[in-house]
């Protein structure tokens, strides 16, 4: 969820730091492998209604996404593990599931109304890029709803298909800056063809915050980061944990940050932020 979902602080301020889908270690931290490179774009391998299902709906190290070479090469980043990877364009189920889980609009309103502790928060998740075939990539956007002109967080995902260490499929979800200011891009959830304007190569990526997500029976899809892996110094942490589940009606997150003696400093105390699902995603898309 990065994307890149919300958390709070313990006084139900969004947290700074993305959640969800924002923080993890390296496949190869995790035990993870890549799938086996080659195969068929995605938008060859599904029919049209389910392209039409799908597409619709803090200080960190940072390496610029034309420096994501294959986890073959053994590179790793100024955290010691690695978020660079020459993807793979196969197809997997858990991959198409996740994509369809992430897009759409959501909002914590609900939460917020029945708990004083929550604020209501804005969450939009669309499909960039849709003709390349090293996705899925996703714009993800989030505002307080009293300020929805001014986003608080702005990120790009991208999606590969990976191997657990349990053998099991699994969903990388790789965190992306977006170059300059980021406010330019605001509100582009609409009209997500005003990516069409920048490349893949002007991204960075959040070196150790990429979160890895497993099929968790048939309902839930859940992703955890690994200890210690994306760093922060905002108020006074310096690592920063995230926890996402991935449902089909809403998404549950919950960030939080932690000093070098592993002592929670911010993030929520009262439970995961819930993002019900508002619409699906726009069939133009």
């Amino acid at each position: 969820m990065h994307t890149r979902s919300a958390a709070a602080t313990s006084s139900s301020r969004p947290s700074p730091v993305d959640s969800g889908l924002d923080a993890a270690t390296s496949p190869q931290r995790r035990g993870l492998r890549l799938l086996p490179r080659g195969g068929t774009p995605l938008a060859t391998l599904l029919p049209l209604a389910a392209l039409l299902l799908l597409a619709a709906p803090l200080p960190v190290a940072c390496t610029p996404v034309e420096q994501v070479d294959s986890f073959a090469s053994g590179a790793s980043g100024a955290s010691g593990a690695s978020d660079r990877a020459d993807p793979p364009t196969g197809v997997t189920p858990i991959l198409l599931k996740t994509r369809s889980r992430l897009v759409g609009s959501f909002s914590s309103a609900g939460q917020a109304d029945a708990d004083s502790n929550f604020r209501a928060i804005d969450l939009h998740m669309v499909p960039i890029w849709t003709d390349r075939a090293d996705g899925p990539w996703l714009y993800v956007e989030q505002a307080v709803a009293e300020a929805r002109d001014r986003p608080y967080r702005q990120r790009i995902y991208r999606l590969l298909p990976v191997h657990a260490a349990n053998g099991r499929d699994a969903v990388l979800s790789v965190v992306h800056t977006l170059p300059g200011d980021p406010l330019a891009f605001a509100g582009a959830w609409r009209t997500p063809e005003a990516f069409e304007a920048i490349a893949p190569g002007e991204l960075e990526v959040l070196e150790g915050c990429s979160v890895t997500l497993e099929a968790d029976g048939p309902r839930r899809i859940h992703g955890t980061t690994a200890d210690r892996t994306c760093r922060s110094t905002f108020g006074g942490a310096a690592y920063t944990t995230s926890e996402v589940e991935l449902f089909d009606d809403r998404i549950e997150t919950l960030d939080r940050g932690y000093d070098a003696d592993g002592v929670q400093v911010w993030g929520s105390e009262h439970g995961p932020y819930r993002f019900d699902r508002v619409t699906t995603r726009r069939t133009s898309e």
